[in-house]
């Protein structure tokens, strides 16, 4: 973690491949400016979704499916009106 000045936040970088659910906490600090090593976290519990990405509720197969139909039917439609 390192702190934004520019947002006024702590900042930190995670990826993550797969859908999953996280709940992170902070056990532990160190800042050389002040010489702080104890935190007492008071917030309530962060919960972090991962989600793939595409719509929410369909799967990339079903939207890539309906996609094939859609080409499909538009290139039918197409041939049909020459």
């Amino acid at each position: 973690m390192s702190w934004s000045t520019m947002n006024n936040r702590w900042e930190y970088t995670y990826t993550q491949n797969i859908e999953t659910t996280i709940n992170p906490k902070i056990t532990q600090a160190q800042d050389n400016l002040y010489g702080l090593t104890k935190i007492q976290d008071t917030t309530n519990p962060v919960t972090i979704q991962y989600k793939s990405s595409g719509i929410p509720g369909y799967s990339k197969l079903h939207i890539a499916l309906t996609m094939i139909i859609l080409s499909i039917y538009y290139n039918k439609k197409q041939s049909q009106n020459k």
